[in-house]
């Protein structure tokens, strides 16, 4: 398993082998706020939550099908950048979790 996480690159799904299962951890509510400044978009939106997700690693950037993501609502006028980050790479941890856990249950049919 290949697992990225904070990745500046898309890797290239084509090396991938077919006894590998490739997942990227995103700091958002995907589709929402692809790319690599999720946190820093949703703090300048005063999006309401904090999100994370787990997904297949694909051709696209953040396009994979989705393993498991959740979101937490928050209050945006009361919370820094710096925090939102802390409390983003939390819940990638928790998302992370229960990505890996259905992952051994189900592989990529999850």
């Amino acid at each position: 398993m290949l697992v990225s996480n904070g990745c500046p690159w898309i890797l290239p799904i084509t090396m991938q082998k077919s006894n590998q299962t490739w997942v990227n951890i995103h700091p958002s509510m995907l589709p929402d706020f692809k790319g690599a400044n999720p946190i820093k978009e949703m703090q300048d939106a005063k999006e309401p939550w904090i999100a994370a997700s787990c997904h297949f690693i694909d051709e696209g950037m953040d396009t994979g099908n989705i393993i498991h993501q959740e979101r937490l609502p928050i209050n945006p006028e009361m919370i820094t950048l710096d925090n939102r980050y802390k409390l983003s790479f939390a819940m990638e941890a928790i998302v992370f979790t229960v990505a890996l856990d259905r992952l051994s249950k189900y592989g990529k049919k999850v």
